[in-house]
């Protein structure tokens, strides 16, 4: 589910309902594993060499969160997927923000 999108003009990027209202429902504490970097740099693939998904514009928490145990605690652990910055087509200020 996308947590950021980006608008229809594709100028910036805003968050998801969606994806916000996912998140509230999980009631253990929530950490994150995120794979940032340039456009065609491999972050979608690494991604779906674990998850077998891939992001395409902005921000996603991929598949159903991994339960874990970290310091005796039960944690949801999420997949965060992103769209490359440096991509082609889009403005600077979608881009750089």
């Amino acid at each position: 589910f996308p947590i950021v999108e980006p608008d229809p003009g594709h100028t910036k990027l805003r968050l998801s309902e969606e994806g916000l209202e996912a998140i509230e429902r999980i009631t253990n504490p929530i950490a994150s594993v995120a794979v940032i970097g340039p456009y065609r740099s491999g972050k979608s693939f690494l991604l779906n060499q674990l998850l077998s998904l891939s992001c395409y514009e902005g921000i996603w928490i991929w598949g159903t969160p991994i339960d874990l145990e970290i310091d005796g605690v039960k944690t949801s652990v999420f997949y965060i997927d992103t769209e490359g910055f440096e991509s082609i087509g889009k403005s600077n200020v979608y881009d750089d923000r």
